[in-house]
């Protein structure tokens, strides 16, 4: 079986992955993200998850939040699955910050632009939260890329 060399270049980012609790809710209504927070409730009582693409002064918002920061974005994602089926993919990222999430067997080409590529995913997970019954686990995306976009 031959090597696959496959070029990945659209679209690769940083996923901050926030599970939803009262205190990251208690946190974004002291930083002014009030509407943020009726959204993801809206979609934790629905069941359903969505991606929002957000401005600048909501970014900034959500920016001193903590989670998990994962590789994301479809080609970023397809790149993974090709490096361990063994094969040579090559990712185009748009901004260093994303090269420390890229794991080994993948080839990066230098990175010629600086920007912020993050997005801040909100995992609420199926059962109750406070008076809130939730149908299904899933997640609320707010993205600020312009890089990507």
């Amino acid at each position: 079986m031959s090597i696959v060399k496959v070029l990945c270049g659209f679209n690769s980012n940083i996923d901050r992955v926030i599970k939803v609790s009262n205190g990251v809710l208690n946190e974004l209504e002291r930083t002014g993200a009030t509407n943020v927070v009726e959204t993801i409730l809206s979609h934790m009582k629905s069941g359903k998850g969505k991606e929002y693409v957000v401005d600048r002064d909501i970014a900034l918002m959500l920016s001193h939040l903590r989670g998990e920061d994962r590789l994301g974005g479809n080609a970023a994602n397809v790149a993974k699955v090709l490096s361990l089926l063994g094969d040579e993919p090559m990712l185009n990222i748009v901004s260093p910050d994303v090269l420390p999430l890229v794991p080994e067997g993948i080839i990066v080409p230098p990175v010629s632009t600086e920007g912020e590529c993050v997005h801040y995913v909100f995992e609420f997970e199926r059962g109750y939260f406070e008076n809130i019954f939730i149908k299904n686990s899933d997640r609320v995306i707010f993205t600020y890329d312009p890089l990507n976009s």
